[in-house]
């Protein structure tokens, strides 16, 4: 078994709380723990079960499968399966930084907000996906979220920046974060729309997938087989939103994300799929209250 686990791997970004690796492994046994926050465990390869809590029926897990745990849950993981190769990490919620003493698996002193130099939980951006989540996961305490490689590349650049010791590793985590949680929450909203419309769904994944390319109302009709007057009485019924409406959200969402990232405000505009700059900074002012340039310096 090779085995990889530490306890805040990342001084300057105290909320990344554990985060664990483990690859040619047949399982563990984690005693029951609580945590302040968010616990992830992605399956990277291999096929197993795991129990979250005692008394719990075993829940499958493939590759690609993520189980998601709630702050403030007492749970413990009973893993086994064959060829396991699994990543997990825990991201506190809770208005306290570091573990407590209810974290269980390794006490650490107290540690509040105003000691670090800059607490992520501060960010308007980092707590909306949160709230997303939290909405998305119901009355739940934990999930399990099938078939999600979309996420793949930002934990493996999660483990990578985790494991160095580089320059602006407490940033690129935090993109990371980003991009895994709102992937996880987008998926959460796919799965719980009003109604079994699988068209629908198929839609709303290849308008995430092409938001930066020419979109029209006309294209997703023939995409998806509904005429264009159907798709436009069922859009807002079941988002909420014009479809054009919908399509200015996700690139707006995108956005914000390539602006944490460090892209100028022009080539983002351009890798969003706005046609106009202008329009692109009116649109982001408009909608965040705040100038994309603004956002970016933040």
């Amino acid at each position: 078994m090779s085995f990889y686990v530490k306890d805040n791997p990342v001084k300057e970004f105290p909320r990344l709380t554990h985060f664990g690796y483990c690859w040619d492994d047949s399982g563990q046994n984690i005693p029951p723990h609580v945590h302040l926050g968010y616990e992830i465990v992605y399956l990277e390869s291999g096929h197993g079960e795991i129990v979250v809590k005692d008394g719990d029926a075993p829940r499958k897990l493939e590759a690609d499968d993520v189980l998601i745990t709630r702050p403030r849950v007492r749970h413990r993981f009973v893993v086994h399966g064959d060829n396991l190769v699994y990543i997990w990490f825990g991201l506190q919620t809770d208005p306290l930084v570091f573990q407590t003493p209810e974290h269980r698996m390794k006490s650490f002193p107290l540690l509040p907000p105003s000691s670090v130099d800059h607490d992520w939980l501060g960010d308007s951006l980092f707590r909306e996906i949160f709230e997303n989540l939290g909405q998305a996961m119901g009355e739940k305490d934990s999930l399990v979220v099938n078939r999600v490689p979309e996420i793949s590349r930002a934990v493996n650049n999660l483990r990578e920046e985790v494991s160095g010791e580089r320059t602006h590793r407490a940033s690129l985590i935090y993109s990371s974060l980003i991009e895994i949680f709102s992937r996880l929450s987008r998926r959460l909203e796919y799965e719980t729309l009003p109604g079994p419309n699988i068209v629908l769904n198929r839609i709303l994944d290849y308008i995430r997938a092409h938001s930066a390319e020419p979109l029209s109302l006309e294209m997703l009709s023939e995409y998806s087989g509904y005429t264009p007057a159907y798709l436009s009485r069922l859009f807002p019924k079941i988002t909420g939103l014009t479809m054009s409406r919908y399509i200015e959200k996700v690139r707006l969402s995108r956005a914000r994300i390539l602006l944490v990232q460090g892209y100028q405000v022009a080539e983002t505009a351009k890798r969003t799929g706005f046609s106009s700059g202008s329009y692109f900074i009116r649109r982001f002012s408009d909608t965040y209250g705040i100038s994309p340039g603004k956002w970016r310096e933040k």
